[in-house]
């Protein structure tokens, strides 16, 4: 399936194409996401073995050149973006990707991840219920002033056999 989505001002959008019924598609309570987004929870769905455009290529290895990280994506599920995406690196492990112009977080990304994901920020599609998460992770994060009321499995950390 082909979704689109993109940023608050417009100026990246992106095309990805991945398996409805098979992604990985979570919430997340965990305090680096919460930081990153000014929010009590983040919603993902996963893409595995992405392939970039060679535009998005070129940015990513510059940006790997900046954090010492030499990590390239290829075949199989598609994610294009256009425009040009900022790159921080969250923690030593992970880089977190947003439009320059709005600030709007876009994907999230485990550096050197052998499985070579991207964790795409949910409510950044056009089509957001077409990705409902169907589990929450780092509850032992969660803010204790939010209540779910969903039925969804909780994990404290992350499910077990995930990244």
């Amino acid at each position: 399936m082909a979704l689109q989505g993109g940023c608050q001002c417009r100026k990246i959008r992106y095309t990805v194409e991945f398996d409805e019924a098979t992604a990985v598609k979570n919430f997340c309570h965990c305090r680096k996401c919460q930081l990153a987004t000014g929010s009590p929870v983040s919603a993902f769905f996963t893409v595995q073995e992405v392939r970039q455009s060679a535009t998005q290529l070129a940015a990513l290895l510059k940006a790997s050149d900046l954090f010492g990280c030499h990590a390239l994506h290829r075949s199989q599920a598609d994610v294009k973006f256009e425009g040009t995406l900022g790159v921080y690196q969250s923690s030593k492990k992970a880089v977190r990707k947003f439009c320059t112009n709005c600030g709007t977080p876009l994907v999230f990304q485990l550096v050197g991840n052998a499985k070579q994901e991207l964790d795409i920020y949910t409510t950044t599609l056009d089509e957001v219920g077409r990705a409902a998460p169907t589990f929450h992770i780092w509850m032992q994060s969660k803010q204790p002033w939010l209540h779910l009321a969903d039925d969804l499995p909780k994990y404290q950390q992350e499910r077990s056999g995930d990244k």
